[in-house]
């Protein structure tokens, strides 16, 4: 990934990178160096989806207790992995409307996956305009914004902690996970938690697309989901188990009291090596946070930028530049005061991660269905290309997005109780 140029970072293109005339010809992007083989694309859609979202994934299975947590992510995952696969075919599709369009006729065989740049917003733009593309715009904007909160509610916990555990000493903490605080329902958090960690849709095409052999995408895609969920499934049922009702939102922190004694949590001395181990657990996602949060709010403030009017940016560029990119860097901040609790930001980030994984490939996936009827097959299509497996799992999604919606407004009346554990 690079850096310098953050306007095709991976997580999130810019709202003017991917300007498509379908009325011109079409040419083949010759461009293969970056190619990478099955490992290497294997590697970085488990990258993709492993992230911030693991955290918090322990909290929530102790909220809603083990047999629901193994139903919820069973159901989320079958659709949320079919969902993944409508981003493959729409991606291929897009090349065989883009040139079908440039010939004037439809060919099945031009519905293929190349080196051709297209990100998320490409694809919206191909098939729904400007208007589509705005719109998937807005919503990748405030996911993102949304991960970039939980990052600074993440670092700001792990700091605190260690800093009153080895610095300050005087038996005062600063907990935002403490009795008291904000108390989401079991089920709700454990639903919005498995969104934000499933999320790997909108990276797809980027993570695609300088794949060798593309006729395995679909399996090397699937194989790197399946592997990531029973890590999550895992993960969140071990670490429920282990600290019942002590689990905290950011499960890292149940290491503040490690001792290495009496099975890892007895009482005594820490040993010296129990010190160490508990500082590597609890700060790696504080470092490994610093090292994405940087490169993520410079791209949101490149997209954030382009939404301006075009004489605020011709009259000031660099100015408004360095006020957007500062601005999502601290917006987090000052919502990260108000409300830290990773599982109520999850609670609101797993709105948009639903458009995101569920809604926009269905609607996609019809629109590239509809646009290029009846060469619409592709490499990937199959039993799980029909329209009406389409429409059910975009009611799934506007089920799971209404329901989310509605338990975090409940939740911020009615606190519900702190576990349904069974």
């Amino acid at each position: 990934m690079d850096s310098s140029n953050p306007e095709r970072d991976p997580l999130l293109g810019t709202i003017n990178d991917a300007d498509i005339d379908i009325s011109k010809p079409f040419t083949p992007s010759k461009d293969k160096e970056s190619s990478y083989g099955n490992i290497s694309t294997f590697s970085v859609v488990v990258n993709c989806i492993i992230g911030t979202g693991v955290f918090a994934l322990p909290y929530a299975t102790f909220s809603a207790g083990v047999p629901l947590t193994l139903i919820t992510f069973s159901i989320c995952s079958l659709f949320i992995l079919v969902a993944a696969v409508w981003v493959l075919e729409i991606l291929a599709r897009t090349e065989g409307y883009v040139k079908g369009t440039s010939r004037g006729r439809m060919d099945r065989a031009a519905n293929e996956i190349t080196f051709k740049k297209y990100d998320f917003t490409s694809l919206s733009e191909v098939f729904a305009k400007l208007a589509g593309k705005i719109s998937t715009q807005i919503v990748m904007t405030v996911y993102c914004l949304g991960c970039l909160w939980a990052y600074v509610a993440v670092f700001a916990s792990t700091l605190s902690m260690v800093i009153f555990k080895f610095f300050v000493k005087d038996g005062t903490q600063c907990d935002v996970y403490a009795p008291g605080g904000l108390v989401l329902c079991g089920f709700a958090t454990l639903f919005t938690s498995s969104a934000v960690a499933l999320n790997v849709h909108y990276n797809l095409p980027d993570a695609i697309q300088p794949m060798r052999q593309k006729r395995y995408a679909r399996g090397v895609t699937l194989s790197a989901m399946l592997l990531s969920l029973v890590f999550f499934v895992a993960i969140g049922i071990t670490c429920a188990l282990t600290f019942g009702s002590n689990t905290k939102g950011l499960v890292t922190l149940n290491w503040e009291s490690y001792t290495g004694l009496d099975g890892g949590w007895g009482k005594g001395e820490p040993q010296w090596w129990a010190t160490v181990l508990q500082l590597v657990i609890v700060l790696f996602p504080m470092f490994n946070m610093l090292s994405i949060f940087p490169l993520i709010a410079t791209t949101v403030g490149s997209n954030v930028e382009q939404f301006l009017p075009k004489r605020w940016i011709e009259a000031r560029p660099r100015t408004v530049s360095v006020l957007c990119r500062w601005g999502n860097t601290i917006l987090p901040v000052v919502l990260t005061v108000f409300v830290g609790r990773l599982e109520v930001i999850f609670q609101f980030t797993g709105l948009f991660a639903y458009v995101l994984e569920l809604i926009i490939p269905c609607i996609y996936q019809w629109l590239s269905t509809r646009k290029t009827y009846p060469e619409h097959q592709t490499p990937y299509s199959g039993w799980y290309s029909r329209n009406w497996l389409v429409l059910v799992v975009l009611i799934f999604g506007l089920g799971a997005f209404g329901f989310a919606f509605a338990e975090e407004i409940y939740s911020l009346v009615v606190p519900a109780p702190t576990s349904n554990w069974a």
